[in-house]
């Protein structure tokens, strides 16, 4: 079988180049085989021209090797269901496979005299097959890195990503982003690659500069000079310094004392404070966003960068907006062995509000924990870690996000100067080696963790990387985050290819006496699981007590404010997100008992030997049974955001709790009394209601109604 000449890559050209690369052979050489000039080749290559079939076939038979003659067998496949990867996607084969069984798939639903319920076997494994094919095509993914204030994460991530004046002397000036000791990125950053060094400001909304505004003046309006340094750690202090930097920029006076707590004396109202601030800030003059280096040479274009970086984090040039995000551009590729298109995120980092854990469900970080394409790397301090910060994130997430946890966790231990070296083993000595104290640490983080394994077993296994970026090579911790996202694509790859095989069974024993026995045993067993489970057992639908208001206990009372002032829409404490993360909470609590029974009937029915002929279709079963309980999970956490925010938005009074601060009383107490009153008035208990039937419907329809469709035993399809 030749190769279709109307359905080749547009990438041929370079595909050949690259083959004949790597068999060592010139233009030339493949030229004399073709009896062609060597002009011919050269066109064929760059893409000018296209080669006729006998060309092609010539050209891999010239080149001889085995990726040649895979080249050849992969340009004769025609691909109907799936978009064709490159020659080169680590997956290539995997998905090869795919488009077959995808074809055997269309050609097994036509045959006359099949069964409903085998037609929805088949399905089973075509939704597998276009689900799994889908994500492995794309090779995107994100790695962002989590952690508290202060821990090392944006000098890690510098180190990590090549972003360091390797001429800078003093390690601690080496990073081209912000660092020091603690809250000194203003926003979050993303780092990708492009062709030359840049920078991409995405300004912050005017109505945010101004809630901020009327978060410093309710707080500072009536604060003494003794209070002020406290003040330092308000919830919005990075954008506090900002908007400070920004008047002292236009103002010329880069040594005045603090301009915003200068005007909160001078000025007799909010709006007049607002006003005075807005005109100083000049917001539409502040129109640069966009910034591309093409100096001379490489370090300086890091230099100009760094400068300019500097001026974007801290605000000191009149002419810049105050950002909510920065996208940085880097020439090189990130992870350099590797093979995918990689973001790095450094998250901002997660504030320690004195003596109180503050929420660490933010919705920033759960969007990455929850993203399959993102690997969460959670940052710790060496000798404290895990951490408050991150054990609390891993406590409050873990059980009902397990499928994140198994995958696209990992913990990176920040080793400062010689910190690892002041380790003592288990007779008081000290440790001779960096490795010796990273397994002393290791041990004690896994020992800690493992309090947790018994709402989460899946932590058992997770990955626990160490890095001392003044003075280790950090490509071996970027090689071992490269692994962990080829094993998280792996869990995509093995359920595939379980699927591929799963079909050819199918299809060879569909008439086979054995195989449908076999088969009508597990459908018996699966309707026995259907009539036992009919519907969702109640477990809790008040999520605003164990969730919303056990969040605010813990909440700093001045971030409370500010969620209130915002109408409980705060980026760091989200009233609705939290409500949603309850109700997901809720409902898998709610499904833990049917969910895990059917893993129960499933394993052992696939330790019967006499069933070994629907092995397949049983994996096939677990394997989709977890992807209908997250659609399902997913949707509850949708619903319970939506069924109560637009009620609450609009219909609670929160401009009267606002009003409560800095009033008689725990503010804080008196905001969660405000919000228990609503909650509990008749109104919103209808809305309790909506919520549970919602729920209740979508686990019959996601996820038992998933299973019904496998039982259905029609003699013929409709």
């Amino acid at each position: 079988m030749q190769v279709n000449i109307n359905h080749l890559p547009s990438d041929l050209g370079q595909t050949l180049a690259e083959l004949r690369t790597a068999a060592g052979l010139k233009q030339t050489d493949i030229a004399q085989r073709l009896n062609v000039d060597q002009s011919r080749v050269s066109r064929i290559e760059k893409g000018n021209v296209t080669p006729t079939s006998s060309e092609i076939e010539g050209y891999l038979s010239a080149i001889g090797t085995e990726d040649g003659e895979a080249y050849r067998q992969f340009l004769k496949l025609h691909w109907k269901h799936l978009e064709r990867p490159s020659f080169w996607h680590p997956e290539r084969d995997a998905l090869c496979k795919t488009e077959i069984s995808l074809q055997k798939l269309e050609n097994f639903k036509s045959q006359p005299k099949i069964s409903k319920q085998q037609i929805n076997e088949a399905e089973l494994y075509g939704d597998t097959l276009r689900r799994e094919a889908q994500y492995l095509i794309d090779l995107n993914h994100s790695i962002a890195f989590i952690g508290k204030n202060g821990v090392g994460k944006t000098t890690a991530v510098c180190k990590l990503t090549g972003l360091i004046n390797p001429q800078q002397p003093q390690f601690d000036r080496q990073s081209l982003l912000a660092t020091n000791t603690s809250r000194t990125t203003v926003c979050e950053v993303s780092i990708r690659s492009e062709k030359q060094f840049g920078l991409i400001v995405h300004p912050l909304s005017v109505d945010e500069i101004n809630k901020v505004i009327e978060d410093f003046w309710a707080v500072w309006k009536d604060c003494t000079e003794e209070d002020r340094e406290d003040k330092k750690n308000d919830v919005a202090w990075e954008i506090e310094r900002a908007l400070r930097n920004m008047i002292k920029a236009v103002e010329g006076n880069t040594e005045s004392e603090d301009p915003l707590a200068a005007l909160v004396n001078q000025c007799d109202s909010l709006p007049i404070f607002r006003s005075e601030i807005f005109d100083k800030l000049k917001l539409s003059e502040r129109k640069q966003v966009e910034f591309w280096f093409n100096e001379t040479s490489e370090q300086k274009n890091r230099e100009e960068f760094k400068k300019k970086f500097q001026a974007i984090n801290y605000s000191r040039d009149k002419e810049l907006p105050l950002p909510q995000r920065i996208d940085v551009m880097v020439p090189d590729k990130i992870f350099e062995s590797s093979p995918y298109n990689l973001e790095i995120v450094d998250t901002r980092g997660v504030e320690v509000e004195g003596t109180a854990k503050g929420t660490v469900l933010r919705q920033d970080l759960i969007k990455y924990l929850d993203d399959p394409r993102t690997l969460s790397v959670l940052c710790c301090k060496f000798g404290d870690a895990p951490g408050d910060v991150i054990y609390s994130f891993i406590d409050n997430l873990s059980q009902t996000r397990q499928e994140a946890f198994k995958e696209r966790v990992v913990i990176l231990v920040l080793v400062h100067n010689n910190d690892a070296l002041k380790t003592r083993n288990d007779f008081g000595d000290y440790i001779d080696t960096e490795g010796e104290a990273y397994k002393i640490e290791d041990n004690k983080i896994r020992s800690q963790i493992r309090k947790l394994q018994q709402k989460c077993s899946t932590l058992i296994n997770m990955p626990i990387l160490f890095l001392n970026a003044s003075s280790e090579d950090s490509r071996q911790v970027a090689e071992e985050l490269n692994k962990q996202l080829e094993n998280l694509r792996y869990f995509h790859v093995q359920p595939l290819l379980e699927a591929v095989d799963a079909l050819d069974v199918l299809i060879k024993n569909v008439e086979e006496k054995n195989a449908q026995l076999a088969r009508k045993n597990v459908l018996e067993s699966l309707k026995i699981f259907l009539e036992q489970n009919p519907k969702l057992p109640v477990y809790s639908w008040r999520i605003q007590d164990e969730y919303l208001f056990d969040e605010m206990k813990k909440t700093h009372p001045r971030k409370v404010l500010a969620t209130v002032r915002r109408d409980g829409k705060l980026d760091s404490f989200n009233v609705y997100d939290i409500l949603a993360n309850g109700s997901r909470n809720i409902a898998w609590h709610s499904s833990k008992e049917p969910f895990y029974g059917l893993n129960g009937i499933i394993n052992n029915l696939l330790g019967n030997p006499e069933l070994k002929p629907t092995h397949n279709f049983l994996k096939q079963i677990k394997s989709n049974w977890s992807v209908w309980r997250e659609d399902f999970l997913k949707y509850s956490e949708q619903t319970g955001k939506q069924v109560f925010q637009y009620q609450l938005e609009y219909y609670f009074n929160w401009a009267e709790c606002a009003a409560m601060y800095g009033q008689k009383g725990k503010f804080r107490d008196q905001v969660i009394a405000k919000l228990e009153e609503w909650f509990d008035d008749p109104e919103q208990r209808k809305l309790h209601n909506l919520l549970k039937a919602r729920i209740e419907k979508a686990w019959e329809e996601k996820v038992l109604a998933q299973l019904k469709k496998l039982t259905d035993e029609s003699l013929e399809a409709e």
